[in-house]
This record gives C-alpha cells, sequence and structure tokens, in this order.
C-alpha cells in the first residue's frame, strides 16, 4: 500500500519540478539534507557572494507525508485503499511539492548521498552542511 501511495504522489510532483533559475549574475543552490543535519550560512552567502535564492530540500519529508497518508489504516486491504485514495485527494499540490520534491530532484541530479549542495545544477559538493564553505569549494574547483 506504501508503495502505491508513493507511486501516486510521484507522479503528480514531477510536472511541477524545475531547476531554480535566477537572474544573470546569480549563483544558484541546492542543500539536500534531513533534519540530521544543520544548514548554515545561507544569509551570509547571499549577502557577501553572488548566490541568489538557496533552495532547502528536505528528503525526510517525504517519509513523514507516506506516514501520514498510512497511519491507522484498517487491515482489510480494499477499506485501506479507498481511505488512502481519499487523503490523496486532500493533498494540495504544495504539500506534494514540500514532501517529494526534493526527492525527486536529488534523483534527477543522481545525488548519492547527503547532505549534498548543488551549485548552478552541476557541481556537487557533499558532506557540507554551511553554504559558504560549499561555495568556497565550488569556487577553489573552478580555480577562481
Amino acid at each position: 500500500m506504501r508503495n502505491a501511495i508513493a507511486g501516486l504522489v510521484l507522479v503528480m510532483v514531477l510536472s511541477s519540478l524545475s531547476a531554480p533559475v535566477l537572474g544573470q549574475g546569480h549563483v544558484s543552490v541546492e542543500v539536500f539534507t534531513t533534519p540530521h543535519y544543520r544548514v548554515t550560512g545561507i544569509g551570509r552567502a547571499q549577502r557577501a557572494l553572488a548566490v541568489g535564492e538557496v533552495q532547502v530540500y528536505d528528503l525526510s519529508a517525504a517519509m513523514r507525508l507516506e506516514n501520514s497518508l498510512s497511519d491507522g489504516l484498517p487491515s482489510d486491504q480494499a477499506e485501506a485503499a479507498s481511505i488512502a485514495a481519499h487523503r490523496i485527494r486532500n493533498l494540495d499540490a504544495k504539500q506534494l511539492q514540500q514532501a517529494f520534491g526534493g526527492l525527486v530532484r536529488a534523483s534527477a541530479l543522481r545525488l548519492d548521498r547527503i547532505p549534498a549542495v548543488v551549485i548552478d545544477g552541476h557541481a556537487v559538493v557533499y558532506g557540507v552542511t554551511d553554504v559558504v564553505e560549499a561555495y568556497g569549494h565550488y569556487r577553489r574547483w573552478r580555480g577562481d
């Protein structure tokens, strides 16, 4: 049942997901994490560097939504499917995007671990949750 719920929800999210688009001269930054990792440096990066909006994805949000959708379902499979379908219909696009958008984006980027900071949709810095530090690694890699 849980896999069916996840499949239905992911189909709904796919059409609304795209990479951040920023004005000329700004760097896009996406952070992929869970509550186990504290993300820092967002404000400093925006003030001191050419970083625009920083998108932070909580990759554990999907599991929390799935748990809430399947919480208290009866053991009868037909009844459980009916209740789950009703719960899914009552979700709005924002809830779906918040829960599954990060997983879909991480998959599209082929990220294989977290935390990860993605700069301009192609450069990945793993193991760092400070946006300024990650941007520094990126600039050194580029030779700036």
